[in-house]
């Protein structure tokens, strides 16, 4: 408010309900004891207020995770109030960037709320190290097909941009790490090779900067995934949201090509 007081709100018209009975299944609604009784009031529902390190987050996060060690104590809420809110990668993110401001201007953080960081290819690409490493001594000739896309990503500082070669690689691979089986012995390996492919069947080569490969294009349809060659577009550093990368956009992957759009 005008006085810089700040506040966080697990805001929402959440009913009172049976806490012994399983909500993150369907209950019996012939069963009386899962009828509800009223609904929560404001002061019932997670709240913090002016909290000691001066600022508020949440990227779709756990309420009890909204700064580093100040939040509401999730013992004395319902688990059916919360118990479908995960925290997120951009949550950890956010808290990683505002515990290190001093001094914050407006500028700043509009700029960072476009950071492009991507948290997630810490792990993935520890993983996918590891792999490449075992099965270039077991099979150099196969581990020599990825040996350039490996260098590439093991030089790249985890930032998205639009000329990033390494973030095209990442992304795609991120896209499909649903796909591994559980009976692949290198199976991050298995996902890069499969990018590689992708890569230059669409495109002619895999060295692809993520800006031609991440479009900004306005549609009047805006479930149109596909970028309309026919109408301008502009390149976006910004990725799947799921990655924790902050600069969060919604796409789609698209079938016959590795170009998508925009679509929030």
């Amino acid at each position: 408010d005008r006085e810089g007081n700040i506040m966080y709100l697990y805001n929402g018209r959440i009913p009172k309900r049976n806490e012994f009975l399983d909500w993150s299944k369907p209950v019996d609604g012939s069963d009386t004891t899962s009828l509800w009784h009223g609904y929560h009031t404001l002061n019932e529902l997670p709240l913090l207020v002016n909290p000691n390190c001066n600022y508020l987050q949440n990227c779709n996060s756990d309420p009890f995770k909204t700064t580093r060690n100040e939040n509401p104590d999730k013992n004395k809420f319902p688990k059916y109030m919360t118990m479908l809110q995960p925290d997120t990668k951009r949550g950890e993110r956010s808290k990683v960037i505002l515990d290190s401001l001093r001094q914050l201007t407006m500028d700043d953080l509009e700029s960072l709320i476009m950071d492009t960081y991507v948290p997630v290819a810490d792990e993935i690409l520890a993983k996918l190290f590891n792999e490449w490493d075992e099965l270039s001594s077991i099979n150099p000739q196969r581990a020599q097909l990825s040996e350039a896309p490996i260098k590439i990503l093991r030089q790249w500082n985890k930032y998205s941009s639009i000329d990033s070669k390494a973030a095209t690689l990442f992304f795609i691979l991120w896209e499909k790490r649903n796909t591994i089986k559980s009976s692949e012995k290198w199976p991050y390996v298995s996902l890069l090779e499969s990018t590689i492919e992708e890569l230059k069947k669409d495109k002619g080569t895999w060295e692809v900067p993520w800006g031609d490969v991440m479009r900004n294009q306005r549609a009047l349809n805006n479930q149109q995934y596909e970028v309309n060659d026919n109408m301008i577009s502009y390149p976006m550093a910004g990725g799947d949201g799921t990655t924790g990368i902050m600069f969060c956009l919604w796409t789609n992957r698209l079938k016959e090509s590795v170009t998508r759009r925009s679509t929030g």
